[in-house]
């Protein structure tokens, strides 16, 4: 009987390097969450200002994603800090 990749013990350094990638996937999906709700708080600021006098249109890419590249960076910059 041959041995697998998932029954083949793992060596520290292999271990050390799914570990370091498990916590930059679960940074990352921190970063996106955050993202997302300070999109949501953009949004609702804008619309209590009146600013927003008909849906955002989503399926226009040009709007979204410059909402979404100044929030990026904006929290990119502060988790690299």
């Amino acid at each position: 009987m041959t041995k697998t990749a998932k029954t083949e013990p793992r060596s520290h350094a292999a271990e050390a390097d799914h570990e370091e990638e498990i916590l930059a996937l679960a940074m990352e999906s921190g970063i996106l969450c955050d993202l997302i709700e300070k999109i949501e708080r953009d949004i609702k600021v804008i619309r209590d200002a009146g600013l927003l006098s008909h849906p955002i249109d989503t399926d226009h890419p040009s709007y979204m994603s410059y909402m979404v590249r100044g929030r990026a960076a904006k929290l990119w910059s502060r988790y690299a800090a």
